[in-house]
């Protein structure tokens, strides 16, 4: 009786209202996020050009720009799947809303499987460790293509697991390419890492390739692109041209792609958002976050358990090693393949990131294996539920602590940092500065600008935040210039970015007026332009 009380994770039907629960929990947070969070340049800027489009009646054929480039990405799907929506409402909050639906759908199909190659505990400690990890909430809360590609990247990993397996049919074969031909057109970082992991998997898996459909997904794939390469060659191949340049914006010296990103998607790590710098992240934590110390103390448990986690899948998947410690323990097989993978991906990450010359790029350029670096802390659980079986009621103890803990930390991260300068107030503030200018230019100073003021005046308004809000969403007239010659400056200070604000702001105390509060969000209006010197970048 005892025994059996202590392995109630067994039981499917405890488990599965457990997991229902989690869900639910989830989906709550993730929905008053919605509502709750700020909106961001990418947000104004797409959802610009696909009002435009809508309104117009036009078919967008290229995929979104690519920043510094003038080039466009090869396809549309993502912005085909935005007037998809917008044929429906034309809301942000319903591009917000399908983010969230993209995301739950496949923390589903993710758990579902996991639930079916490694059984329910294995399953449940995945619901545990994924709905209340604050990179996958921020992922479902908020309108990013790479976001949308998360969906689609995991189908196309467990159609690579299929044929690793040995399973694979006709159906996974034909849909091998096409797949990956939608998430590259979601967003293009999938072309640089999913593109050249396919060619490698399907040699190395080739026995299991049924290569008929295999190639008739490759010709569906072509078909998928021809919008694009009818309008390329309309152009002039313009933005082809464009794109083969991309080495001459990347790296002039070798610097290692972020690929550490692997230890820190499943944890609850978020300074990411601040900055890469080591002084912005202690800044992040011990100035402008009322929650920062506990935050930190979490992320320190959290990211040693992912660390021990990593060292415990090595010894499981070298056969050596297993055969010297761990005598008794199987190593799942689809878990074996999800490891594997990763590494692959790891691997194919940093050789093309390297030889190509790419920019570092940012950690949502590498979604694609947010999945697969779930792999080790689910081996690193199934090696516990092996051999210490006393103890996973207080592991699952432990991980149901830090759910409840994720979850209240996203709930007070968004309600101090995202809250104080959500819709609702950027619209009201948009709309009172326009009415403080009056008929006078303008411009405004950001986070961006003041963190990097050697791009240039306006470099990184444009397409402007404000600009956009004014003209959708607050329908105020906007007289915003880019020249230098603006008659005032206001200074926005959100509470995302408080450090580098007040940095600047301290610089002009004397000149500078407060015309706008809401919350912690303030605007400050100063006489005439304002120049920052290259010396002045904190």
């Amino acid at each position: 009786m005892q025994d059996n009380a202590a392995r109630w994770y067994e039981n499917n039907h405890i488990v599965i209202p457990i997991i229902v629960s989690l869900f639910a929990v989830s989906i709550a947070v993730c929905v008053w996020m919605i509502f709750n969070r700020a909106v961001t340049l990418d947000n104004i800027y797409h959802y610009a050009e696909v009002s435009k489009l809508y309104e117009n009646g036009k078919f967008f054929a290229t995929g979104t720009s690519m920043s510094g480039m003038g080039a466009r990405v090869p396809g549309g799907m993502y912005y085909y799947i935005m007037l998809g929506i917008f044929a429906i409402s034309k809301s942000l909050f319903a591009l917000r809303l399908f983010s969230c639906i993209c995301a739950f759908a496949f923390a589903a199909l993710f758990i579902e499987t996991v639930y079916k190659k490694a059984g329910a505990p294995i399953a449940l400690f995945l619901s545990l460790i994924l709905l209340g990890n604050p990179f996958f909430l921020n992922i479902a809360s908020e309108v990013w293509n790479a976001n949308y590609a998360l969906l689609p990247n995991l189908l196309l990993i467990l159609l690579f697991i299929r044929c690793g397996e040995g399973t694979s049919s006709s159906v996974v074969s034909f849909l091998l390419l096409p797949v990956l031909t939608i998430a590259g057109q979601i967003h293009f970082s999938n072309v640089f890492v999913a593109g050249p992991l396919t060619i490698l998997w399907c040699l190395y898996y080739r026995k299991n390739i049924r290569w008929l459909p295999f190639f008739l997904g490759a010709v569906t794939a072509c078909i998928l692109y021809l919008p694009y390469l009818a309008a390329e060659l309309q152009n002039g191949f313009h933005n082809t041209r464009l794109m083969l340049g991309v080495s001459k914006l990347g790296k002039t010296s070798f610097s290692l792609p972020q690929i550490y990103c692997w230890f820190i998607f499943p944890t609850n790590e978020m300074s990411y958002l601040i900055s890469q710098k080591a002084g912005d992240i202690i800044r992040f934590y011990m100035k402008d976050n009322p929650v920062g110390i506990l935050h930190l103390v979490l992320n320190v448990i959290v990211l040693l358990g992912s660390a021990a986690a990593n060292i415990i899948t090595v010894i499981a998947a070298v056969p050596s090693l297993r055969a010297r410690f761990l005598q008794n323990y199987v190593l799942p097989k689809f878990l074996q393949l999800l490891l594997f993978l990763g590494y692959m991906t790891a691997a194919v990450i940093l050789v093309v990131f390297s030889v190509l010359k790419l920019p570092p790029a940012e950690w949502h350029y590498f979604y694609f294996i947010f999945a697969l670096t779930f792999a080790p802390l689910l081996i690193a659980f199934s090696v516990a539920h092996t051999y210490l079986k006393r103890w996973v009621t207080p592991l699952y103890a432990f991980y149901v602590a830090n759910f409840i803990a994720l979850i209240a930390l996203n709930l007070i991260f968004t309600a101090v940092r995202y809250v104080p300068s959500n819709m609702k107030n950027s619209i009201a503030m948009v709309r009172a500065i326009s009415e403080d200018a009056h008929d006078k230019s303008f411009f405004i100073v950001t986070a961006d600008y003041v963190q990097f003021p050697e791009a240039g005046y306006g470099a990184f308004n444009t397409p402007p935040l404000y600009r956009g809000i004014a003209e959708f969403f607050a329908h105020v007239p906007w007289n915003e210039r880019y020249d230098g010659k603006n008659e005032l400056t206001y200074i926005v200070e959100a509470n995302i970015f408080p450090a580098y604000t007040e940095s600047f702001r301290g610089t002009y105390t004397n000149r500078a007026a407060l015309m706008y509060q809401c919350g912690t969000t303030k605007a400050y209006r100063v006489e005439g332009p304002l120049h920052i010197a290259k010396s002045s970048k904190k």
